[in-house]
Formats: C-alpha cells, structure tokens, sequence
C-alpha cells in the first residue's frame, strides 16, 4: 500500500465508520531496530528457498560504512536498501497488524482498524486509547488514555 492509498483508507474510514479517534504514529527508530533472527523466521515461514534466505540474511548484515570505518550490523535494516521497504512490511505484518487484529481489536469497544504505510500507522477507533510499540522485542501495549 502507498502513503495515498493509506490516507484514502483512512479518509473511508472516517466518513464511513463511527469513528471518535484517529491516532497518528510513526515507530521511532523502525528501520534500526529490525529484529534480524525474527524477520528471518517471517521469511521463513513463507520462503522454502533457503539460498534466497541466505542472500536475505548477506544483505541484512553487510554492516555499515561509516566514515571509512565499517561497523557489523547485528539488528535494523540498511536504510536506503532496496528491499528494506519490503522486508519493513513483512516484519510489521507478523509483529503488528496480527497482533493488532487478534489481539487488541478483540479487546477494544466498538469498531476500530489500523492503516499501515511503512512504518507509519493510523489507528481508527471509538475508545480512546494509547499505543506503546518496541519494535526490537516487538512488545505492543495497548492502554486507554484519560481525556
């Protein structure tokens, strides 16, 4: 889904829904902190191509070049990487939108959806609540904010 694509969801889902809260969030550090061994275990799941695996695993940890010394990259994704963006999804997938809908819509009132664009995310609902994401233990905490 592109970033127009998303505000068009989410633009449905305010005049369609009865909808009393949109939170915007951008996960904080998302790229750089990409769990390497869980991302793989995603892939996985899906992929029985094991030397595509492998070059997945190369690219996630070539290392970074940093003023002309190089330095081992154990977590996160190479930002500006080509299939970052991709392998971003794939992680947000299984970390996010399946928690999202197995686990916290069940505990919510009323009607509420989450529109996902990269690493930025619109949560629609009728009760007001907060979300606490750490993308490296992928701990998602959902609790409701007092106005």
């Amino acid at each position: 889904m592109g970033c127009h694509d998303a505000l068009k969801q989410v633009l449905q889902e305010i005049t369609l829904k009865r909808v009393n809260y949109i939170i915007d969030a951008d996960i904080k550090s998302f790229f750089d902190n990409v769990n390497h061994d869980w991302l793989v275990q995603f892939l996985e799941h899906r992929i029985k191509d094991k030397k595509f695996i492998r070059l997945i695993i190369r690219f996630l940890k070539a290392g970074i070049m940093d003023e002309g010394s190089f330095r081992a990259s154990d977590k996160g994704t190479p930002q500006g990487g080509i299939i970052s963006p991709i392998l971003a999804n794939i992680y947000l997938h299984y970390v996010l939108d399946i928690w999202f809908e197995k686990g916290l819509k069940k505990e919510l009132q009323g009607y509420a959806s989450i529109v996902r664009y990269a690493e930025r995310l619109y949560h629609t609902c009728r009760t007001r609540i907060g979300l606490h994401i750490d993308i490296g233990s992928f701990a998602i905490t959902a609790c409701e904010v007092q106005a």
